[in-house]
C-alpha cells in the first residue's frame, strides 16, 4: 500500500509539473501561477538572489538540494526540509511558518512556484509509522517522474534524533 501512495503522489507531482502521465484524479497545485518574464540565472548570486525572492507560504528555503532538468526548459528541485512561510525583516519568521520534510519548487526562467503536497503537506507524504522521505535524486522515464529517497526515522526528541532506515 505505501509503495502505492508513494506512486500516486509523485504521479500527482508530475502532473503538475506538466510531465505526461495517465490521468489522476486530483493534482497538487502550485501556490501561485506566475507568468516569470525574469531571465534564468547563470551565477551562483543569481541563483542566490531567485531563492531568496521565493518567501511565501508554499515555500521559502530547504536544505539538500537536487535538479533535474523538465521539458521545456523548466527546472525541478527537489528539497530535503524545508520551510513555509514568510521571512521577517529581522531575520525570524512569521506567524504560519511551518516546516515539512520535502517540497519540489519549479523553476522557470528565473522564478520559483512551489508544488506542494495535500495543504501544503510533503510532496512525498509520511509513512503510516512517522518515518520520513528526503529526496536525493530524480529522473524522467519514459514521461515519468522517478524519485530517490532516504527513507529517515525519529529516534528521540532532540532535533537531531533521527537515522536513515532506507532508500525508496
Amino acid at each position: 500500500m505505501r509503495v502505492r501512495t508513494v506512486a500516486a503522489v509523485l504521479a500527482l507531482v508530475a502532473v503538475a509539473l506538466g510531465v505526461h502521465l495517465r490521468p489522476v484524479a486530483a493534482t497538487p497545485r502550485p501556490h501561485s501561477k506566475v507568468t516569470c518574464t525574469t531571465p534564468a540565472p547563470t551565477t551562483a548570486g543569481g541563483y542566490q538572489a531567485m531563492f531568496d525572492a521565493k518567501n511565501d507560504l508554499g515555500w521559502s528555503g530547504g536544505d539538500q538540494a537536487a535538479s533535474l532538468a523538465l521539458p521545456g526548459g523548466r527546472v525541478l528541485w527537489l528539497f530535503g526540509d524545508t520551510v513555509q512561510g514568510t521571512e521577517a525583516p529581522t531575520g525570524g519568521y512569521d506567524l504560519g511558518t511551518r516546516m515539512v520534510h520535502n517540497s519540489f519548487p519549479v523553476q522557470d526562467g528565473g522564478c520559483l512556484t512551489a508544488v506542494n503536497g495535500p495543504d501544503r503537506a510533503e510532496v512525498i507524504p509520511n509513512a503510516s509509522n512517522g518515518d520520513w522521505y528526503w529526496p536525493q535524486s530524480a529522473l524522467l522515464e519514459n514521461g515519468k517522474l522517478v524519485v530517490f529517497s532516504t527513507r529517515v526515522r525519529r529516534t528521540g526528541l532532540r532535533s537531531m534524533d533521527f537515522r536513515t532506515v532506507g532508500t525508496d
